[in-house]
């Protein structure tokens, strides 16, 4: 596999000679932070769509101490009539507020569009496939696509490849599968589920997968089976290697922000047995990370509520709850099957 990069953008003028409206049909919303390496192939992953229909780019800069300004600065500037580099006056992450709803308030669009600032666009043709599938299926609020992940050894994978054709996934897939079932860059739903977002999650950590929801309850979610973007693992300033030295507390407290904000969405459409079940995974989840940092009983206290929920959701579910009194057992076990298959016979 390779990875063929959208690299030789068109001038300013040329591609809003391209569009066909004076409305701005899609804003593309890209958080950023300190992500210098990345944010240049960002920028012009969005800069190289091929498309007639309007739009603008938000780049919400969250005062970068490295050269991330200086280079969305540069790219602003030769094309300010499409990029808005937003740097509020001082870091708002830092201070509880999502950088995204932040962004949100300086959109126009019709649609709204993510891209992080370690992920990028590959397909010229995105923005163009999703609003034309949205605009086809009036009932359905939100788009995704299959995507690539890169590590930072520079390995490639395929994610999210669920069909080779469109399909509409029902909202229950969407729920039970959990955030990463949408690759965060490939989507594209209506504005007015960034402002159902807004009203009811602006606090929520893992605000992309409450979008997913949201924009999937009623009629699902359209798939669109072609790659259009690469997602970064464990890239500098991502989600993923934040994750690596979470503390045991924070693993414990996000569990009542979960369940505060998963139930919530029963009152906005969303099933109880499949908000049961995702609750149950993601307690899962944190103690399988708490298992990995060999923090026994706040492991075992999260295996069993997350048993108590919803039983049966997978092998690891279920392996962690029948040796929740012997995890340290577990562990060795675990490590020794795993020495094993790197030894060669």
């Amino acid at each position: 596999m390779k990875i063929n990069k959208l690299k030789t953008p068109l001038s300013e003028k040329e591609i809003i000679s391209n569009w066909n409206s004076e409305e701005v049909i899609v804003s593309v919303i890209c958080c950023t932070y300190n992500q210098e390496k990345y944010i240049e192939d960002t920028i012009l992953g969005v800069l190289c769509q091929n498309t007639t229909y309007r739009y603008e780019f938000i780049i919400h800069d969250d005062c970068s101490t490295d050269s991330t300004s200086s280079i969305i600065k540069e790219y602003a500037n030769h094309y300010p009539n499409i990029i808005k580099h937003i740097i509020p006056p001082k870091n708002i992450y830092s201070q509880g507020i999502q950088p995204g709803i932040n962004a949100f308030s300086f959109t126009k669009g019709k649609y709204i569009a993510l891209c992080e600032g370690d992920d990028f666009w590959i397909d010229e043709n995105k923005i163009t496939k999703q609003v034309e599938i949205l605009e086809a299926e009036k009932k359905c609020n939100i788009c995704f696509s299959s995507a690539y992940t890169l590590q930072p050894n520079g390995k490639l994978d395929i994610i999210a490849n669920y069909h080779n054709h469109i399909f509409c996934s029902p909202l229950s897939t969407v729920i039970r599968q959990g955030g990463a079932y949408m690759p965060t860059a490939s989507i594209l739903f209506r504005r007015e589920i960034f402002i159902l977002f807004k009203d009811n999650f602006s606090k929520a950590s893992i605000g992309d997968y409450y979008c997913q929801i949201l924009g999937s309850i009623g009629k699902g979610a359209m798939y669109l089976p072609d790659i259009t973007c690469v997602y970064r693992i464990n890239a500098v300033g991502s989600w993923s290697e934040g994750r690596k030295n979470i503390s045991e507390e924070t693993l414990i407290l996000e569990i009542n922000e979960y369940e505060k904000y998963l139930y919530k969405l029963i009152d906005l459409g969303a099933d109880k047995t499949d908000i049961d079940f995702a609750l149950a995974d993601l307690i899962r989840i944190n103690a399988n990370e708490l298992f990995i940092k060999k923090e026994w009983n706040s492991c075992k206290s999260l295996i069993i509520k997350s048993w108590n929920i919803y039983k049966n959701i997978n092998r690891n579910q279920k392996k962690i709850y029948y040796y929740r009194n012997f995890l340290p057992i577990l562990f060795l076990r675990e490590k020794i099957k795993k020495s094993l298959k790197r030894i060669k016979f």
